[in-house]
């Protein structure tokens, strides 16, 4: 049986073309998804719903948890009201994952017996590029 040893998230970036935020403890790419579109009619055979495969992709969201820190959270919220802009995501390794996209929702998390946190999202527009680990 193959096995594999698998790959640490430790030491990933996230730098924003105008935000580079601190204080990261996730980066989760949301993944890219493509909508079926219902084809079903009245007289569609034996009763079974038909679907064709649409031809737009979604390229999701990049989700981020932030430990929270007064100026990180305020460099957040102040991001939702910018603009569309060039996010970059560098795994250790050096392989990169780049794609545009617009800050949309911020939350703090203020559990009662750990650290406090943030919850940024960015909405993607466009299509993403992943680029593999160089070495």
């Amino acid at each position: 049986m193959a096995t594999t040893t698998g790959a640490s998230g430790f030491g990933a970036t996230l730098v924003g073309g105008t935000t580079t935020p601190a204080n990261i403890r996730t980066i989760t790419i949301g993944g890219v998804t493509r909508n079926m579109l219902d084809t079903s009619v009245h007289g569609t055979t034996n009763g079974w719903m038909t679907f064709v495969v649409s031809g737009l992709q979604d390229p999701g969201e990049i989700t981020v948890e932030c430990v929270y820190e007064e100026a990180t959270f305020t460099k957040w919220m102040a991001a939702t009201v910018g603009a569309v802009e060039v996010w970059t995501i560098t795994f250790i390794g050096g392989a990169t994952w780049v794609a545009s996209g617009a800050v949309t929702a911020v939350s703090m998390n203020t559990p009662y017996d750990d650290i406090m946190t943030c919850d940024v999202t960015i909405k993607l527009t466009g299509a993403p590029v992943y680029t593999a680990d160089p070495a």
